[in-house]
């Protein structure tokens, strides 16, 4: 039995050809899922084919599937093939295609594909703490526009400390430390003898 329709295979490589959806992340569109249909034995056999192109005798596809380590299953980015596939059928068990999977995004999968859900969990995070970083600068220039009253010297300390403070704001944001950053802006301020608008 083959694993996937040759019908299927041409429509995938046309809509989703290898490495179109490269970089996409979270966003990236699950086409087609693979799974054992013997749950007893393979509890966590699934692969989520996010991209899929012929290469010669044999087809390749990319996503994300179940894999076994030191530190148990988890969910990782692969590029797998259909050879490869065949080979891990053995002892009369077979992989099919999820007939009743509904494509969707990766992050819109949370709710209903439970092996996906704590890779999602790890994206987001860290989409959340690349929105932070980026916003670095104007938390610099937040921090700058608390001082008032600085003559152009301390003015330029000031700046040369908030480049410093804007990293420590950051990181107690990604810890969800919210009570470090004005409390450091308050001490800097008593120490340099300026006024500090409210925070």
């Amino acid at each position: 039995m083959d694993i996937l329709e040759t019908k299927k295979i041409d429509e995938l490589a046309e809509k989703y050809p290898l490495g179109s959806q490269d970089g996409k992340g979270l966003d990236a569109f699950v086409c087609c899922k693979l799974y054992y249909p013997d749950r007893r034995n393979n509890p966590e056999g699934y692969w989520y084919i996010t991209g899929c192109s012929r290469r010669g005798d044999d087809v390749e596809f990319s996503g994300l599937c179940t894999t076994a380590g030191n530190v148990g299953t988890r969910i990782a980015p692969v590029v797998f093939t259909l050879s490869g596939l065949m080979r891990l059928i053995r002892n009369g068990q077979t992989i099919e295609e999820d007939k009743g999977f509904i494509p969707a995004s990766v992050r819109d999968l949370y709710e209903v594909e439970t092996p996906l859900r704590l890779y999602i969990e790890a994206e987001r995070e860290k989409e959340r703490k690349a929105m932070i970083w980026a916003s670095r600068d104007e938390i610099k220039d937040t921090i700058c526009g608390l001082f008032l009253g600085l003559d152009d010297e301390t003015g330029a300390a000031s700046r040369a400390i908030a480049e410093a403070l804007a990293n420590d704001v950051c990181n107690d944001m990604i810890g969800n430390r919210r009570e470090r950053g004005p409390a450091i802006i308050r001490t800097m301020a008593r120490r340099m003898g300026v006024k500090v608008l409210s925070l």
